[in-house]
């Protein structure tokens, strides 16, 4: 028959075991809510895209003078030549010159003059 100090270090291996279940379900439950936060986050940015683009777009339609200049920036700042199919803009050969800095200075030389 086990001695009371055997039950009592049985029972303590017990409740260390049951503590480290719950301290891993503690931080699984933590993960799965920080993991949902950053899926929230990530719909709610790609949602305040898709809505400004929708109204950039409706306003370049109405406003040539508008449609023009976001169509050079457009030119200077997009660099990948799948991307820039999407607005219509002459493909890039993959040079030196298309990096995304020299767009950048290509874009500042623009607005320059």
């Amino acid at each position: 028959m086990p001695t009371r100090m055997e039950r009592l270090t049985a029972k303590l291996d017990r409740l260390r075991a049951a503590e480290a279940k719950v301290k891993a379900e503690i931080q699984a439950a933590e993960a799965r809510q920080r993991a949902r936060h950053s899926k929230a986050k990530r719909a709610a940015d790609t949602r305040r895209r898709i809505l400004l683009g929708a109204w950039l777009l409706e306003r370049m339609k109405k406003d040539e003078t508008l449609r023009a200049r976001l169509v050079a920036e457009l030119d200077a700042w997009v660099t990948r030549n799948d991307d820039r199919a999407l607005f219509g803009l002459e493909p890039r050969s993959h040079d030196a010159g298309s990096t995304p800095e020299a767009a950048a200075t290509a874009g500042k030389r623009a607005q320059h003059g």
